[in-house]
Protein backbone atom coordinates (compact mmCIF):
# COMPACT_ATOMS: atom_id res chain seq x y z
CA UNK A 1 0.00 0.00 0.00
CA UNK A 2 0.88 3.25 -1.05
CA UNK A 3 1.67 6.25 1.83
CA UNK A 4 2.17 9.68 1.86
CA UNK A 5 4.76 9.45 4.73
CA UNK A 6 7.05 7.62 2.89
CA UNK A 7 7.49 10.40 0.83
CA UNK A 8 8.66 12.15 4.10
CA UNK A 9 6.04 14.55 4.00
CA UNK A 10 7.47 16.16 0.52
CA UNK A 11 5.09 15.18 -2.23
CA UNK A 12 3.52 16.75 -4.87
CA UNK A 13 0.03 16.20 -6.80
CA UNK A 14 1.33 13.69 -9.24
CA UNK A 15 2.31 11.40 -5.90
CA UNK A 16 -0.53 11.55 -4.91
CA UNK A 17 -1.98 10.05 -8.02
CA UNK A 18 0.53 7.28 -7.83
CA UNK A 19 -0.32 6.33 -4.60
CA UNK A 20 -4.17 6.01 -6.02
CA UNK A 21 -5.57 8.75 -3.53
CA UNK A 22 -8.49 10.58 -4.87
CA UNK A 23 -7.69 14.01 -6.26
CA UNK A 24 -9.56 16.76 -8.09
CA UNK A 25 -7.70 19.31 -10.19
CA UNK A 26 -9.56 22.53 -10.56
CA UNK A 27 -8.41 25.27 -13.62
CA UNK A 28 -8.66 28.75 -12.23
CA UNK A 29 -7.15 31.41 -13.53
CA UNK A 30 -8.18 34.27 -11.25
CA UNK A 31 -5.70 37.19 -9.49
CA UNK A 32 -4.61 36.62 -6.40
CA UNK A 33 -2.47 39.15 -3.50
CA UNK A 34 0.56 37.58 -2.94
CA UNK A 35 3.53 38.60 -0.07
CA UNK A 36 6.67 37.12 -1.47
CA UNK A 37 10.33 36.94 -0.52
CA UNK A 38 12.57 38.63 -3.21
CA UNK A 39 16.59 37.17 -2.43
CA UNK A 40 19.47 36.80 -4.08
CA UNK A 41 18.05 37.10 -7.15
CA UNK A 42 15.21 34.33 -5.95
CA UNK A 43 11.39 34.90 -5.88
CA UNK A 44 9.57 32.80 -3.32
CA UNK A 45 5.71 32.99 -2.37
CA UNK A 46 4.76 33.53 1.56
CA UNK A 47 1.27 33.83 2.28
CA UNK A 48 -1.58 34.21 -0.94
CA UNK A 49 -5.09 35.35 -0.43
CA UNK A 50 -7.59 33.65 -2.42
CA UNK A 51 -11.59 34.50 -2.69
CA UNK A 52 -10.85 36.66 1.09
CA UNK A 53 -9.08 33.77 2.89
CA UNK A 54 -5.24 34.23 3.76
CA UNK A 55 -2.95 30.67 2.86
CA UNK A 56 0.35 30.43 4.47
CA UNK A 57 2.68 28.81 2.31
CA UNK A 58 4.34 25.85 3.99
CA UNK A 59 5.86 24.22 1.46
CA UNK A 60 7.07 25.48 -2.06
CA UNK A 61 6.82 21.67 -3.73
CA UNK A 62 8.65 23.22 -7.16
CA UNK A 63 9.10 26.13 -9.46
CA UNK A 64 9.41 26.44 -13.07
CA UNK A 65 9.52 29.63 -15.56
CA UNK A 66 7.62 30.01 -18.75
CA UNK A 67 8.09 32.63 -21.46
CA UNK A 68 5.58 33.77 -23.81
CA UNK A 69 6.49 36.49 -26.38
CA UNK A 70 8.45 39.11 -23.91
CA UNK A 71 6.78 37.84 -20.56
CA UNK A 72 8.31 35.41 -18.59
CA UNK A 73 6.17 33.63 -16.03
CA UNK A 74 7.60 32.48 -12.68
CA UNK A 75 5.38 29.32 -11.30
CA UNK A 76 5.49 27.58 -8.12
CA UNK A 77 3.36 24.70 -6.81
CA UNK A 78 2.89 25.64 -3.24
CA UNK A 79 0.88 24.07 -0.30
CA UNK A 80 -0.68 25.21 2.59
CA UNK A 81 -1.42 23.94 6.22
CA UNK A 82 -3.39 20.84 4.22
CA UNK A 83 -2.71 18.21 1.73
CA UNK A 84 -4.06 20.43 -1.65
CA UNK A 85 -1.41 21.69 -3.67
CA UNK A 86 -1.61 25.12 -5.47
CA UNK A 87 -0.22 26.46 -8.57
CA UNK A 88 0.58 30.77 -7.86
CA UNK A 89 1.97 32.35 -10.85
CA UNK A 90 4.03 35.76 -10.62
CA UNK A 91 3.84 37.92 -14.59
CA UNK A 92 7.10 39.36 -14.54
CA UNK A 93 5.84 42.04 -16.85
CA UNK A 94 2.75 43.17 -15.07
CA UNK A 95 3.45 42.16 -11.46
CA UNK A 96 0.98 40.62 -11.01
CA UNK A 97 0.13 37.11 -9.55
CA UNK A 98 -3.01 34.43 -10.67
CA UNK A 99 -3.69 31.46 -8.77
CA UNK A 100 -3.49 29.01 -12.27
CA UNK A 101 -4.83 25.71 -10.49
CA UNK A 102 -5.81 23.52 -7.58
CA UNK A 103 -4.94 20.02 -6.93
CA UNK A 104 -7.31 18.90 -4.08
CA UNK A 105 -6.57 16.09 -2.55
CA UNK A 106 -9.88 13.99 -1.28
Amino acid sequence: MCSIARFGGRFLAYYLNECSIPMRVEEIHEPIEVIALFRRGKLSPLKFRWKGRAYRVSRVNGGWNTDEGETRFHHFAVMSDGPDVFELTYNQSTYEWTIEKVSLVG
